[in-house]
């Protein structure tokens, strides 16, 4: 089989569209017609959108039907891979919550044992925003300062315990010492729906979904969870600057995985 996966090798992007058509793109053209029959599973909302594009575009051009498998936080197309024969047809298309998964769920397969790596595909920060008619805070610094005035009284909405939003939070929490609420909800589509109407104060959001309601002062950011700051964004600090964390760098990764005893030759 010829390389499928190489022309993406050390692909890294910011969340923009075009990068991401960029790539899909560039997938298409690198799948050989063998993939004719082939399946990709991935996780709603993100992943999920992901593996939904690009296996319109590399189905619609090779002429046949696809086969998409999603749900859970993206562990049951997990699952559906890990058991699926290793010949390179059946790809995982997963995020950050496939490494978190294991620490909240039980799960039947081994996150990396059981599947063998393809590709990086994307990685983006997330922009820590809040509702400032809820919590009028406006810096990392009030908030830390609010939060330990308030303990357990401040609180935060996330997709759900095993996503990056709420990674992301509770490595903040950890290392400023402070105390909040997690609050969950079925994806982060409503979690970010509940942060814009009130129902929560805060949360860690995805450039993509949230850049629009900053704009409008729906919402207020006050840091982006990566190392180094946005350009789209060159005003706001890094949660490192703002909070004073010197190691916080955190962020979603989007890839593709194989089953485990996928031959070598065939992923690269």
């Amino acid at each position: 089989m010829a390389p499928v996966f190489s022309s993406l090798r050390g692909y890294r992007r910011s969340w923009a569209t075009p990068d991401l058509l960029a790539a899909v793109t560039l997938l298409a053209i690198a799948v050989p017609e063998q993939l004719a029959t082939s399946r990709l599973a991935g996780m709603p909302p993100i992943t999920g959108l992901y593996a939904f594009i690009a296996g319109t575009v590399l189905f619609a051009l090779l002429g046949t039907n696809r086969q998409l498998s999603v749900g859970a936080d993206s562990t049951i197309a997990a699952e559906y891979v890990a058991r699926s024969t290793p010949d390179g047809y059946t790809i995982l298309w997963t995020s950050t919550s496939h490494t978190i998964a294991p620490s909240h769920f039980k799960l039947t397969h081994d996150p990396l044992g059981s599947f063998a790596p393809i590709s990086l595909l994307t990685s983006a920060p997330d922009i820590l925003v809040t509702n400032p008619s809820v919590l009028p805070v406006n810096s990392v610094k009030d908030l830390i300062a609010l939060a330990r005035a308030k303990p357990g009284q401040l609180n935060f909405g996330s997709g759900g315990p095993a996503t990056a939003s709420a990674l992301m939070m509770a490595v903040l929490l950890n290392g400023a010492g402070i105390d909040m609420r997690n609050i969950n909800y079925k994806g982060n589509g409503p979690a970010l729906i509940a942060l814009i109407g009130g129902e929560v104060q805060m949360g860690f959001v995805a450039p993509a979904d949230v850049m629009e309601h900053i704009t409008s002062g729906k919402v207020k950011a006050l840091a982006v969870s990566s190392k180094d700051r946005m350009a789209l964004l060159p005003s706001v600090p890094t949660v490192a600057e703002a909070a004073g964390l010197r190691d916080y760098d955190e962020g979603v990764w989007i890839g593709a995985l194989a089953a485990a005893g996928t031959p070598q030759n065939v992923i690269t």
